[in-house]
């Protein structure tokens, strides 16, 4: 939550190319934290699916908005 706040927050106040990096990272940080997380605490709030769909999701996302951020122009 704290990174989507934070993405909202740079994306509206510096750039919109950092609060979409910001998105990027914080997926990619969801999707090691879903990834590393033992099955007993299961990663509350983030564990919907399978583990390894969650991961790839995440990292695939992450990806494609990172990609997306750094190539779409006029965007910063």
């Amino acid at each position: 939550m704290l990174g989507v706040l934070l993405a909202a927050v740079l994306g509206a106040l510096v750039s919109a190319q950092l609060g979409a990096l910001t998105i990027a990272v914080t997926l990619a940080v969801v999707g090691t934290w879903r990834a590393v997380a033992p099955r007993t605490s299961s990663a509350v709030g983030i564990a919907v699916r399978s583990k390894a769909f969650d991961v790839v999701m995440c990292f695939a996302a992450a990806v494609a908005i990172g990609l997306l951020a750094l190539t779409v122009p006029y965007l910063g």
